[in-house]
């Protein structure tokens, strides 16, 4: 991880971070990622920073990421009265940012994969959620569904069952609930239900005890390891939008090859979703 350089904060009540990225960094894409998928209440988003409430060991922390093109970094902020909780949350900040990525290496690896210039975007970022039981329960209401119907659910979610409609509802809440603030099948609610439980019995249960409950597979696995293990290389080939991609492509005369991106194949996941969009 870059070394954050703290700074003299604008409000004496707030602490002031400085992390530094590797440029090209394509803050537009990653906002509007973010933008189409914000928790009310949790998340908020502007033209050049996006907000998110942390919950940290018990604590609601407030932390404003701050784009700052010029000088090729990101300010964090956030109140002194959480300055214990620091690392965590440049640790937290950084995944959701994808702080750490280089495309000076990237980049090549895309094009050695079979894309061409045009179809790479310069700086791109994964959108990253910094907890994985957040992740699980995004992934597991956006199975075969379209993102709009699953952020619907995720905010009905978080509003019925946040304590205050700030941190995410915890995964003791979710798995004590009995979900009638949401419409799904009684097999997913089950899901998510037994998945909270899980998380809350063990928060670092591994994939294999994920896989174990009926109604999460692969994909979700895969989709939650995209985006909340800092794996880079995490290539969603069974990913129906993915395939179609990937088919469409080769119809046209062109062949990707995933394995010669190893190990950024996470960027090629991102990069096919996109030219699909």
């Amino acid at each position: 991880m870059l070394t954050p350089e703290q700074e003299q904060p604008s409000n004496s009540s707030d602490i002031a971070l400085k992390l530094n990225y590797q440029a090209p960094y394509d803050w537009p894409a990653l906002r509007d990622f973010f933008a189409k998928r914000l928790i009310q209440g949790n998340e908020s988003i502007s033209e050049d920073s996006f907000t998110k409430v942390f919950n940290i060991e018990g604590d609601e922390v407030r932390v404003t990421m701050q784009y700052v093109p010029t000088q090729s970094h990101f300010e964090l902020s956030f109140s002194h009265d959480f300055v214990d909780h620091t690392p965590r949350i440049i640790v937290m900040a950084s995944r959701i940012l994808d702080i750490d990525a280089k495309p000076s290496v990237i980049t090549p690896a895309l094009q050695a994969s079979g894309l061409g210039k045009s179809q790479i975007q310069a700086g791109l970022r994964i959108p990253g959620i910094c907890c994985r039981f957040e992740a699980g329960v995004r992934a597991i209401l956006g199975q075969q569904v379209s993102v709009t119907a699953a952020i619907s659910q995720v905010n009905k979610l978080h509003a019925a069952l946040s304590p205050n409609g700030q941190a995410f509802v915890s995964p003791g809440v979710l798995a004590a609930s009995d979900l009638d603030c949401i419409k799904l099948p009684q097999t997913r609610k089950n899901a998510l239900r037994s998945f909270a439980q899980l998380m809350h019995d063990e928060p670092d249960a591994d994939f294999e005890q994920w896989l174990a409950i009926k109604g999460i597979g692969p994909w979700t696995v895969n989709y939650v390891n995209l985006r909340a293990n800092d794996n880079p290389d995490v290539w969603l080939h069974t990913d129906l939008v993915i395939r179609q991609r990937i088919q469409a492509l080769a119809d046209d005369g062109q062949i990707i090859a995933p394995n010669e991106c190893a190990p950024w194949r996470s960027y090629l996941t991102f990069s096919l979703w996109n030219l699909s969009s």
